[in-house]
């Protein structure tokens, strides 16, 4: 009892230094327009406080085309999220949503440019997410083998240059992992408990739709553990309930008229993919993907091998040049990217993966082996499936498991004894 307190404390005080330390430098990540977008879209939370929620609703003639786009096609966890942090410290928000299509200059002028105090709100309502992803990483891997390989794996993900990148900035990558990794705890630890695992991929959902990825999970897990199929059959209709409930409650765009909402919503996200793919095609022609094996080598690169990826296209490549130099000129910011450390991570978590494989031979956590190989299946497939661009940000829910399965290799080769479940 006393090693286990021991350790409950070391683990706290980590993850609190490594998140006080990352949280002062928060600003010097470069800046993404994505985030202006965030902050614009945020104004929901002063609709719904001001009692203009009516305002949220689909429209046929909407009076700003624009942030009904978004509604339609942007999950909205992420801006409710900075939307109470601006409440709190009563900050106005942004006039205007950032225009990809102007210069720096004109959106500067156009007040879709943060300030410093706006982009720390912000960044840092959404930064809480890290602390609370690192506790869940540790449990998810204390519970399938033991203390060791939970500390590697969690010291590990704390020093990924993607994670520090992307999950610092004002957007939907950091909160993601949170709710993707506490679905996973919730099979791994409590599969009795589905229907919290279902309300875990709800908020997922609306926070990234690749969230969408660990449903088919839930329901294989739902058939596999429970003996009666007529329990099995309403476990899955009650989890489909709750998800669904979650994301109407958390959308009002569908609630006036849900049906030619959701139609629009598919033409409006259609669009959207056609005209990214469009401009990618345009400013950065070499990172069209036009095959399934270069979706698959691209997610490879991105993991294990780019640098970090400060812009998605080039637009603004010269006025973040300042930024990107200091930023990448920290080598804790570039470490996990560097050849020389991202080759031998990358066999040892290939190997990690295959040693899980193997664990599905044995009966000790052979549960918890199934269900983590299938979320990470699945995610897998989900991405490379719906998301047709390159951005390194799109393979990020990927980077856990990249981590556990390194984890779990090392410290099987150190332990010849299997720790025992907890």
């Amino acid at each position: 009892m006393k090693k286990h307190h021991l350790n409950t404390i070391l683990v706290i005080f980590f993850i609190s230094i490594i998140s006080i330390l990352y949280w002062k430098s928060i600003l010097d990540v470069p800046f993404h327009p994505d985030e202006a977008t965030q902050i614009f879209m945020s104004q929901d939370v002063d609709l719904f406080i001001n009692g203009k929620g009516t305002d949220l609703f689909y429209s046929k003639t909407p009076t700003t085309p624009i942030t009904q786009h978004y509604h339609l096609v942007d999950p909205p966890f992420t801006r409710y999220v900075i939307g109470l942090a601006r409440l709190i410290f009563r900050d106005p928000g942004l006039a205007n949503d950032w225009n990809w299509a102007f210069s720096w200059e004109i959106n500067l002028k156009n007040g879709a440019l943060p300030s410093q105090k706006q982009l720390l709100i912000a960044r840092s309502s959404v930064f809480l997410f890290f602390p609370c992803s690192l506790i869940l990483l540790f449990l998810i891997v204390n519970k399938i083998n033991g203390k060791k390989a939970a500390w590697i794996a969690m010291l590990l993900y704390s020093f990924n240059s993607l994670i520090l990148l992307h999950t610092h900035r004002a957007m939907t990558e950091g909160p993601l992992l949170f709710w993707l990794l506490l679905s996973i705890y919730l099979m791994i630890a409590r599969p009795k408990n589905f229907f919290l695992t279902a309300i875990a991929i709800a908020f997922a959902i609306n926070t990234k739709l690749t969230g969408v990825a660990l449903l088919p999970v839930l329901v294989i897990q739902i058939f596999i553990f429970f003996p009666l199929l007529k329990t099995k059959i309403i476990n899955v209709i009650i989890s489909l309930g709750i998800i669904i409930g979650i994301c109407i409650v958390l959308n009002p765009v569908y609630w006036k008229t849900p049906i030619i909402a959701f139609k629009d919503a598919l033409q409006e996200r259609s669009s959207l993919m056609a005209s990214q793919k469009e401009g990618l095609s345009i400013l950065n022609p070499e990172k069209v993907l036009s095959s399934p094996m270069e979706k698959v080598a691209a997610m490879v690169g991105n993991i294990y091998l780019q640098p970090p990826a400060i812009s998605d296209l080039n637009n603004y490549d010269k006025d973040l040049e300042r930024s990107k130099v200091i930023y990448l000129g920290n080598f804790i910011h570039t470490i996990s990217q560097n050849f020389y450390f991202a080759v031998p991570f990358m066999v040892l978590s290939i190997s990690g993966f295959f040693l899980l494989c193997l664990r599905l031979r044995s009966k000790t956590n052979r549960f918890q082996a199934i269900s983590l190989l299938l979320c990470f299946i699945f995610q897998i497939a989900t991405i490379l499936i719906v998301a047709d661009l390159p951005f390194q940000r799109y393979v990020i829910p990927v980077v856990p498991y990249s981590y556990i399965f390194t984890a779990l290799f090392i410290s099987s080769v150190f332990e010849r004894k299997k720790p025992a479940q907890e």
